[in-house]
């Protein structure tokens, strides 16, 4: 079953601006192999070093830093982490890190090179996502049309790419969704050997209950389509899935792991306190917004078809998407690359002949050697002109300076921002970027007392004993400080504001 978008028929400007530009799209007889080589490296060495050499600037809040201290423990500790032993609220209780083989490579490289290692790492996967979307793309599209579709993925993808484990992982989505496809439209099973892709995304993050989605989306389409020869279709997808479903569970945590996902999405007071949880933008032109017109725009100008599934598939991925801006790469990759045969095929029958005759030629020696050659000079670039992350809301390197050692020992009420950094300084907070572990009814409490409640910070103040605070100059809680008998401004800049209790840091260190 297939859905048709309404067509302009009528033969308006639109209709003949794409009759122009059919030649640069889709012309069989024009070798643009060449031209398919600048498309896959090009734009991915460009993200790749704009990644590299500006990926402190990526740290946009904690996490990125209590990862690296959990990857450190676990080599230090030789064993994976299944409690808490960073936080003095919540010392020693269960917690779930689904995400150890990030949190690993992340503090190996860390170990190894330091800052510019680590920025490396995460340039090489945003480099790999650009030249895989390519390579996607290219399978049934021109240079031109392919290039114009990876772009706007990209415009998408980019300001998401924390460095953080989905950003990591986003490489495996691309090149899973792009095999399933593949399987789909040449209608036969997925290869068994992409099975290691979800046995390693597994263990890298929680995305994979993307990968597990799609395979069932394209097994009910195959079933849908096939008719009565549907018990085929079955047999093409049900060993795989099982396969999949096998290799999702193959990790220390087991099923946990992969509902961890589905319960996270049930915790509101975590995903409220989580800035990249929060519904997108609709005030100003965003990337999304761009994506959505794009693909509206060609839908109403040209015939698309699709089969049912992938309407449905492309509707929740728009859904997701407009309800939590973090899936808004998700909609880039997975949606686009959705909406690459049809788009072929809306621009006529050479489009996606062409785009299949060209677009899996091998790489040339000379694009894939200068290639290589760019990569080691971009990553000399990176250890030549070090860069480390500079004091911020998130990581309040000058207000710890002036926290005495002593000081830092004691129970200390943090900024939730802050929490990742203090773990990683080796302060133990009283929350961070974990809230999955923390859970609602602590989540509540902390955002309750900082609106503020003066009773509830007393009351929290004592019960945790609580000998200091570390905050950024407009949470509401400081008012409450400000006035608090007993208690005295340690530090303020533009970043973090320190309070401590009078009977425990002489004068001079004010």
């Amino acid at each position: 079953m297939t859905v048709e978008s309404t067509a302009l028929h009528q033969d308006g400007l639109a209709t003949r601006f794409l009759k122009w530009c059919r030649p640069f799209f889709a012309d069989p007889r024009k070798d643009r192999s060449g031209l398919g080589d600048l498309v896959k490296f090009v734009p991915a060495l460009l993200v790749f070093a704009l990644t590299a050499m500006r990926a402190n600037s990526l740290i946009r809040d904690g996490d990125t830093y209590w990862r690296i201290a959990a990857g450190r423990w676990m080599l230090a500790h030789h064993a994976i982490l299944h409690s808490d032993p960073f936080s003095y609220t919540l010392a020693g209780h269960p917690w779930l890190t689904h995400e150890w083989v990030a949190e690993l490579i992340m503090a190996l490289t860390f170990w190894t090179g330091g800052w510019p290692a680590f920025d490396l790492l995460f340039g090489l996967a945003a480099g790999v996502a650009a030249f895989l979307l390519a390579r996607h793309f290219l399978k049934y599209l021109e240079p031109i049309p392919a290039v114009v579709l990876q772009q706007l993925a990209l415009f998408c993808i980019v300001p998401y790419l924390l460095l953080r484990p989905h950003s990591l992982a986003m490489p495996l989505l691309i090149a899973w969704t792009g095999a399933l496809l593949s399987a789909r439209d040449g209608k036969r099973a997925p290869p068994w050997t992409i099975l290691i892709l979800m046995l390693v995304w597994s263990n890298l993050h929680a995305s994979l209950v993307v990968g597990l989605f799609l395979v069932a989306v394209f097994a009910a389409e195959d079933a849908i389509e096939s008719g009565r020869s549907w018990p085929q279709a079955v047999r093409r997808w049900l060993p795989f899935g099982l396969g999949a479903l096998l290799a999702a569970i193959l990790t220390p945590q087991g099923i946990a792991g992969l509902i961890f996902p589905l319960n996270l999405i049930s915790a509101t007071a975590v995903l409220a306190a989580v800035n990249e949880f929060q519904s997108s933008e609709v005030t100003t032109v965003t990337p999304l917004e761009v994506l959505l017109l794009g693909s509206m725009f060609f839908c109403f100008v040209r015939p698309m078809r699709l089969p049912l599934g992938r309407v449905l598939l492309f509707l929740l991925l728009v859904h997701l998407a407009l309800e939590h801006r973090r899936d808004i790469y998700i909609l880039a990759s997975v949606g686009l690359m959705v909406l690459a045969r049809p788009i072929a095929l809306a621009l006529g029958p050479g489009a996606e002949r062409a785009g299949q005759e060209k677009g899996v030629k091998p790489i040339s020696s000379v694009a894939a050697s200068s290639s290589a050659l760019a990569v080691v000079l971009i990553a000399a670039a990176r250890f030549v002109i070090p860069a480390i992350p500079v004091d911020s809301r998130v990581a309040p390197t000058n207000a710890l300076a002036h926290v005495p050692a002593e000081l830092a020992r004691e129970p200390v009420f943090n900024d939730y921002s802050m929490g990742g950094y203090l773990i990683f300084r080796g302060i133990r907070p009283f929350i961070d970027g974990r809230g999955d572990m923390y859970g609602d009814s602590f989540v509540e409490n902390y955002a309750r007392i900082i609106r503020p409640d003066r009773r509830g910070i007393e009351t929290t103040f004592a019960k945790c004993k609580v000998m200091w605070t570390i905050l950024i100059p407009d949470n509401a809680a400081n008012e409450i400080l400000d006035m608090l008998p007993g208690w005295r401004i340690l530090y303020k800049d533009e970043f973090a504001i320190v309070h401590v209790r009078n009977d425990l840091v002489a004068p001079e260190h004010t």
